[in-house]
């Protein structure tokens, strides 16, 4: 095992999972993972990230996607960093989206974040419009996300529908169920800061 200069692990089993777009900056990621942890007086030595840039293997991507599922409720603990905090790039992304889908299971928890200068810019918002906030955060459209590889958005559309039923219907019913699980955390986060 790897340890870190003052002898504490440096690796274990993961206790949260990041869902994160890749195109965001990685350290302000970072950043917006420190907040969090300060933000519910986690201690960072008790706290193991699964972070997909160094867990998934990205030639086996098709391989360790389907392990997704299993790899969020395992860990039981989801944190969305939302970055730029009005126009998050996660929530355009079909990826991020079908980690959100796995998130909605009753033992998983749900959170979001944002680093520190973002989280400034989001509670002067707040207070100045709240309802505003709460359109910009939740008027997403899973049909409308984004991927690199079309193949990746048949499969993800294909598991909403698995999960949710067939047709249109169940592209809605996956929005609505989402929009809630955001807007639950929204406001968890929202009292938080």
């Amino acid at each position: 095992h790897d340890f870190t200069s003052d002898g504490r692990p440096a690796v274990g089993t993961a206790t949260i999972f990041v869902s994160h777009a890749h195109a965001c900056s990685f350290p302000k990621m970072l950043d917006a993972m420190d907040a969090y942890l300060s933000l519910h007086g986690l201690h960072p030595e008790s706290v193991y990230l699964w972070v997909d840039l160094f867990t998934i293997r990205q030639h086996l991507i098709a391989q360790e996607i389907l392990q997704m599922e299993h790899v969020e409720v395992a860990i039981g603990h989801v944190v969305m960093v939302l970055d730029p905090w009005d126009k998050p790039v996660c929530l355009t992304r079909a990826w991020c989206l079908y980690e959100v889908l796995h998130s909605l299971r009753d033992n998983v928890i749900f959170d979001l974040t944002l680093a520190p200068a973002e989280q400034q810019r989001f509670v002067t918002e707040l207070h100045r419009d709240r309802p505003g906030v709460i359109e910009w955060l939740t008027s997403f459209d899973a049909r409308k996300a984004e991927v690199s590889v079309e193949a990746d958005r048949r499969m993800i559309l294909h598991t909403i529908a698995t999960t949710f039923g067939e047709g249109e219907d169940s592209i809605n019913l996956f929005n609505d169920h989402t929009r809630h699980a955001m807007y639950k955390a929204l406001a968890a986060f929202s009292w938080a800061v």
